[in-house]
């Protein structure tokens, strides 16, 4: 299920990607398709994983808000750097 889900990402996101090196307009299509269905599950794959890991292994509640309080806080890391960057 949702580690499926993260490596379905990874599959479409790549063939999207290698669809821009095509010529063949309906290819182009179809990658901007599986770059649309692989951003969506971008946003809830990963975190749906996590969340059933972290119940399978019973840690607590606070554990989990923690991780998802040091990722959040690395995603704005990230952006700011990358908005210095750029």
């Amino acid at each position: 299920g949702r580690k499926k889900g993260c490596f379905a990402f990874c599959i479409m996101y790549m063939m999207s990607a290698l669809s821009t090196r095509s010529n063949s307009l309906p290819l182009l299509v179809l990658g901007r398709i599986l770059g649309g269905t692989a951003t969506s599950l971008l946003f809830s794959a990963p975190e749906a994983w996590l969340v059933s890991e972290h119940a399978r292994q019973g840690l607590s509640g606070a554990d989990l808000g923690a991780t998802f309080g040091w990722a959040y806080f690395g995603d704005g890391i990230a952006a700011i750097v990358a908005g210095k960057l750029a």
